[in-house]
């Protein structure tokens, strides 16, 4: 099933986060946050729908968590290639990098199930992403909470198992 309004709901959010790339671009960060936020709180709606409407699929599953990490990334990179975020924010992708590497180093090359530490890890992203752009003090400790938390998560995939 491609075809489904948790999807469409997906594809949404990848149109609403490219304008948030222009935003940046722009240096309108407080509007570029809101619309950040959006498309983040959007990631629990497609869910619960596809959840709800018994829509859920393999297809989309992998679609909603490939845009996930497009979100993250995408916005660490647009927020460090326009200058609107210290050096530093590279560090909120730690348990993307620690996955790889467990995943690279497991025998059978399938999917990692992060449970419910994965879900808090990528909820955190999301806050310490606003978090940056809003100016926000402390966001360094909140970037180095974010990493910490994210490594632990993809520490906790044993590489055996």
């Amino acid at each position: 099933m491609i075809f489904t309004v948790a999807n469409f709901i997906t594809a949404f959010r990848l149109a609403l986060f490219a304008w948030f790339i222009v935003l940046v671009s722009e240096e309108r960060l407080p509007l570029a946050a809101l619309i950040f936020f959006i498309v983040w709180a959007l990631d629990r709606v497609d869910g619960f729908l596809a959840r709800r409407l018994k829509q859920t699929s393999e297809f989309g599953s992998l679609f909603d968590k490939a845009t996930d990490r497009l979100m993250v990334g995408g916005a660490m990179f647009a927020l460090l290639g326009y200058g609107a975020a210290p050096w530093w924010l590279v560090f909120i992708v730690a348990k993307e990098f620690g996955l790889l590497l467990v995943w690279l180093l497991r025998p059978e090359k399938r999917e990692l199930d992060l449970g419910i530490s994965g879900k808090i890890a990528t909820f955190l992203q999301g806050v310490t992403l606003l978090w940056v752009m809003l100016q926000w003090p402390y966001s360094a400790w909140l970037v180095g909470v974010t990493a910490v938390f994210g490594l632990w998560t993809a520490a906790g995939r044993r590489v055996g198992k």
